[in-house]
């Protein structure tokens, strides 16, 4: 039984990327993550620091490694589109 490649060029397996996290149909997973953790260190913070402070360590702590694994989820879906997938 002869399996059946899909594959898209990287015009169209681009374009699918944009419309599916325009529609939601993807999101990034660990970008997700930092607005819980955000929010959650905003609620549990110490009074004496400011809103801002807090945003911005947690931001230059953590956005980083957030922005690295959401890029490479991204870049394997990618190449996958672009590659194949077995029917």
């Amino acid at each position: 039984m002869d399996e059946k490649i899909i594959n898209f060029s990287n015009d169209q397996a681009f374009q699918l990327l944009c419309a599916a996290l325009q529609s939601g149909a993807i999101t990034l997973p660990f970008g997700k993550e930092l607005r819980c953790k955000l929010l959650t260190t905003l609620k549990e913070a110490p009074m004496h620091l400011s809103r801002q402070e807090i945003v911005d360590n947690v931001v230059h702590r953590e956005i980083e490694p957030c922005a690295h694994a959401d890029a490479a989820y991204l870049l394997t879906f990618y190449r996958t589109l672009i590659a194949g997938l077995a029917e």
